[in-house]
């Protein structure tokens, strides 16, 4: 273990010369001439990269500093580099003011303490109070983003409606269960006969999926079936781990299976967003899980010109026994740890960075992150913020999630609180809102709930999750391609147990059992 670390250090270090690069030479922050300057850590997310290669070419970014009389120097690490130039930023002490998304290692608490990240509490009252009376107002808002010692971290982004909560799930091409005569499945039966077909049909891959890490991204098609939801969940204010249910070795077996009769792709641990998108809007794939908005959005689209005959239709998660309600599908929660954004030390003026962000949680920045500029791209029709043209019909041909990324946050988020408005437009078809309605039931969520720790508990739990996390994956990839016999997975959850699992679980209901007393 301390020799992990020591190279995982010395690789940093290593890493420095190569990588600030990416950083992109932080300038210092000052107000010059009554207009705050900063500088901005924040990931280049696929929408974004696909227009812009800086945040700042964005109509959206430009309009947001004007609006708040502020110049933003916008720092992105490279694609796909996210977590190890976030690191680099880190170990060489050369901070940008701001920073967006939840990478670090010890979590907020801990950047804190360690001299990264400011604590908020003494700017709060003064300097933020759109922020204040909203926290004070909503006590869930409030329980998710306060820290485990009452410390306020970071302004969050939040999602302001139980309608932004299930925005993915699993889609099949309808037109060739039509061809079939086959209804849409429900069953994991259900489902292994129609992929089959699919497969018998001549369909490259009936079933795709893009599971680079079942620990960091464990949505599935077909776990609520078994009975168990993500890596970890809570049914009825007691915690689950995902890998340590009898279930868990049943979807195993269904997945393995599968894999050997060629209905999932062999490459559904290895292949990137594009690949995956390209064999569906390519007519090579039957079956896959995706959100509603963005994802469906581009391949309805992508369809209706190059193929009109094709459907697709969005399916309900699966159940064993027909007629059941899914006992987990998808639910996200109020509050995202990868869009909400934090002050570090580095900044010289914290009190002009509170205010600027504090702006998004105020009446005339919630509707600015959402919709962007009144008049611009929405109009005001009988109270309701309506998307014009620019975003749903773009004359310049920009694909409707293109076009919101120019001008406005809420198809990914920020310091704000997310409008239901904005998801009612974005799902442009009716097969977006009928997928989004089926993917809606389900009886418990598949996530925790936005636990905190302690900084005993989270430095623990970071070294326990780290080697557990990499083994997990590691051997979920071979039982599930056959290189591990399922019969061994009795020694698998046994090598968990002693690699500290059940800490984690302790350590999770503890955090469980104080978040729900807040």
């Amino acid at each position: 273990m301390k020799v992990k670390r020591i190279i995982a250090i010395v690789t940093i270090v290593i890493l420095c010369s190569s990588c600030l690069a990416g950083c992109g030479g932080k300038k210092d922050a000052a107000t010059q001439d009554g207009i705050a300057k900063f500088t901005w850590w924040v990931p280049l997310y696929p929408a974004i990269s696909q227009t812009a290669t800086n945040f700042g070419e964005l109509e959206f970014y430009q309009q947001l500093q004007k609006k708040n009389n502020v110049e933003i120097e916008f720092v992105h690490p490279p694609v796909g580099q996210e977590m190890t130039n976030f690191n680099v930023m880190i170990a060489s002490g050369d901070l940008t003011d701001i920073i967006t998304g939840g990478y670090y290692n010890g979590g907020n608490l801990e950047a804190i303490q360690n001299g990264y990240y400011i604590a908020l509490n003494d700017y709060i009252d003064e300097y933020a109070p759109n922020f204040k009376k909203l926290l004070d107002s909503n006590n869930e808002y409030r329980k998710a983003a306060v820290e485990e010692d009452g410390t306020y971290s970071q302004f969050p982004f939040f999602r302001g409606d139980n309608f932004l909560l299930s925005w993915q799930g699993p889609q099949i091409r309808k037109d060739w269960l039509d061809e079939l005569g086959m209804e849409l499945p429900e069953t994991i039966d259900e489902w292994e006969k129609v992929l089959t077909a699919f497969k018998n049909k001549g369909v490259e891959f009936p079933l795709t999926l893009n599971l680079k890490s079942i620990t960091v991204n464990p949505t599935s098609m077909f776990w609520g079936a078994y009975g168990i939801g993500g890596s970890w969940y809570e049914i009825d204010g007691v915690v689950h781990c995902a890998f340590l249910e009898k279930g868990f070795v049943e979807y195993l077996k269904t997945m393995n299976r599968w894999y050997k009769n060629g209905l999932l792709d062999p490459d559904f641990y290895a292949q990137d967003a594009n690949t995956h998108d390209a064999k569906i809007t390519s007519g090579r794939a039957g079956a896959w899980i995706a959100t509603g908005g963005g994802a469906m959005g581009r391949y309805l689209k992508a369809f209706r010109e190059s193929n009109p005959n094709a459907k697709i239709s969005g399916t309900k998660y699966a159940v064993l026994n027909k007629g059941e309600t899914p006992m987990f599908g998808f639910k996200d929660t109020i509050y995202d740890a990868a869009m909400s954004v934090k002050i570090t030390t580095a900044c010289k003026n914290p009190e002009a960075a509170v205010k600027f962000l504090d702006w998004g949680y105020s009446e005339e920045g919630h509707m600015f992150y959402n919709f962007g500029e009144e008049g611009v791209s929405y109009k005001m029709e009988n109270g309701y913020p309506k998307y014009t043209e620019l975003i749903t019909n773009n004359p310049d041909g920009l694909d409707m999630s293109i076009a919101m990324v120019r001008y406005m946050a809420s198809s990914y988020g920020g310091p704000f609180v997310q409008d239901k408005r904005y998801y009612e437009q974005y799902l442009q078809f009716d097969e977006q809102r009928d997928a989004v309605s089926k993917w809606s039931q389900y009886k418990y969520s598949n996530q925790l709930p936005k636990i905190t720790y302690t900084l005993e508990e989270q430095s623990e739990y970071t070294r326990i999750s780290t080697d557990i996390n990499t083994y997990i994956d590691e051997m979920f990839i071979k039982f599930v391609v056959g290189e591990e016999s399922i019969d061994n997975y009795d020694k698998f959850v046994a090598r968990l147990k002693e690699m500290g699992i059940d800490k984690l679980l302790k350590i999770n209901q503890d955090a469980l059992n104080r978040y729900n007393n807040k």
